[in-house]
């Protein structure tokens, strides 16, 4: 008997992720929102036209590449938005792209 709701069968399947790995991603995304706040709050303080300091946009660096790689690891994209604010700090940091020559 045909079931119309039932899903193909592609000889591929994936174990679900463990709840561990979720949680990890979810503390690092928090740790990412807690730099960018610190940042922000930062520039709020010092005006905007002010730079903020170099550990503070470290932190974030840090913080953004660390959750890229978890995603990364997971076979998750990292959103454009997260992507365009990476290679913005990574040149704020000094760091070169990856791509640069």
């Amino acid at each position: 008997m045909n079931d119309p709701g039932a899903r193909p069968v592609t000889g591929e399947t994936r174990a679900p992720e463990p709840a561990s790995d979720r949680d990890d991603v979810r503390a690092l995304l928090a740790e990412v929102l807690r730099t960018r706040v610190a940042l922000h709050e930062e520039q709020a303080q010092r005006g905007s036209h002010a730079q903020t300091s170099p550990p503070a946009r470290q932190a974030a660096l840090h913080a953004l590449e660390n959750y890229a790689a978890a995603l990364q690891r997971h076979g998750w994209p990292l959103p454009p938005k997260m992507r365009l604010e990476l290679h913005l700090l990574r040149s704020m940091c000094g760091q070169r792209l990856p791509n640069a020559r």
